[in-house]
């Protein structure tokens, strides 16, 4: 029998005893030592911790409560007239997409357009309520979009502007509706401005799809916003106003624009 049979059926205890009372030859020793070792070894390595993942360790939990996100963009505004048709092309090209892959998990949504030098400039606003981890997907597709990113390299949109998604700012329905009007009102209206949205945004992108597909961006949004000036001029009264009109009973209104 070899030293290394010998050794195979030894413990630790007895290697220990065999080296110490210096008993067996060089070789028997040397084959101790080396059992010794690797059962040191063993027990080092099956008492050590797992170590955390620092990801994991660094990942930051989003609020789970619903509330109102706002993506706002700024545009150049160089002429008397603001350049509508920027805002068409925003919704048609980069908004639209966004609705297309995240619908599901927004409960409401709506547009919403202004121009005046008041510091708020010339600006298109796209607003929804939904959760905040749905918001951080939603500006991510909307930072990675290329027609975005053409207008901004172009500076036609100047500022592009996101919500803080680790701060729920708007929790309640009513919460961006106009404080002037009754609380009941301010409820119900999102439902109301998001159809009316819908149906502007489905309009705006069949008309450009009916369009020749040869023209720029630029010329083909420019000639679609004068199709829908034109629709809200000659067709506006009685596809919106008529319809509305008749909801309320027919009743008189007063209008301020």
């Amino acid at each position: 029998m070899t030293a290394m049979q010998k050794t195979a059926g030894l413990n630790l205890n007895q290697c220990v005893r065999y080296l110490t009372a210096g008993r067996g030859s060089a070789c028997m020793k040397l084959c101790c030592l080396c059992l010794w070792a690797v059962l040191l070894s063993a027990c080092s390595n099956g008492s050590r911790p797992p170590v955390a993942s620092k990801q994991a360790a660094t990942a930051i939990a989003l609020p789970v409560e619903k509330g109102w996100w706002y993506a706002r963009f700024r545009f150049a505004w160089p002429d008397q007239e603001p350049q509508w048709y920027l805002g068409t092309m925003l919704a048609a090209e980069v908004i639209r997409p966004v609705l297309t892959e995240h619908r599901s998990h927004i409960d409401l949504w709506r547009f919403h357009r202004r121009a005046a030098h008041d510091g708020g400039e010339h600006m298109f606003s796209f607003i929804v309520y939904s959760t905040p981890a749905t918001a951080e997907k939603i500006y991510q597709s909307i930072d990675q979009n290329t027609v975005l990113n053409q207008l901004k390299e172009e500076e036609k949109v100047v500022w592009v502007g996101f919500n803080d998604v680790q701060k729920v700012a708007y929790p309640n329905i009513q919460d961006t509706s106009d404080k002037n009007w009754p609380d009941l009102v301010q409820k119900t209206w999102p439902a109301y401005i998001m159809g009316a949205s819908q149906m502007w945004l489905d309009l705006a992108y069949g008309m450009a799809e009916n369009e020749d597909q040869v023209l720029t961006k630029d010329a083909l949004y420019r000639r679609v916003q004068t199709k829908l000036t034109a629709l809200w001029m000659g067709q506006g009264k009685h596809v919106l106003l008529h319809h509305l009109n008749a909801l309320y009973a027919y009743q008189p209104m007063l209008m301020r624009f």
